[in-house]
């Protein structure tokens, strides 16, 4: 319908200390993936990295945290937004992973909505993107220091 944002990261965060700058550096790790995700790849088929499935991508900052995985993956948006509600800041991160880049789209179910909605739709996206409003809202989730609610 209408793209959000242009640059939008599917991470992997190890924790503290743990060096990151491949997926074969996850090999002997417990890593912390929701349901559903990473679906095809070959991270889920590696018999030297360990996989905890979890429920969402809070669940798997809360097991980063209390220190029972060794990573978690997500947008780097969700896991830095799980780790400000938890007010840990990036202390407990180490090195962050840059797994896949996409774009962020606005999506409807096709033929749900009366086609002057998906315009409104449409052209609020594109107005809220064309006046900053999305890379606002990444910076204050991406930004060295944590975001408090």
């Amino acid at each position: 319908m209408a793209k959000i944002y242009d640059r939008f990261d599917t991470v992997i965060v190890a924790r503290a200390g743990l060096t990151l700058t491949s997926v074969d550096d996850l090999k002997g790790s417990r890593l912390a993936i929701p349901r559903g995700s990473f679906e095809g790849s070959s991270i889920l088929e590696d018999p030297e990295i360990e996989i905890v499935l979890t429920n969402d991508v809070a669940q798997s900052v809360a097991l980063l945290v209390a220190g029972r995985v060794d990573a978690v993956s997500g947008t780097e948006l969700s896991i830095l937004y799980e780790l400000s509600l938890l007010e840990t800041g990036r202390k407990v991160l180490g090195e962050v992973f840059t797994y896949e880049r996409q774009e962020m789209w606005l999506q409807c179910a096709k033929g749900q909505l009366p086609e002057i909605e998906d315009e409104g739709l449409r052209q609020a996206a594109n107005a809220l993107r064309e006046a900053g409003a999305y890379d606002d809202i990444m910076q204050a989730y991406t930004k060295p220091n944590a975001v408090t609610q």
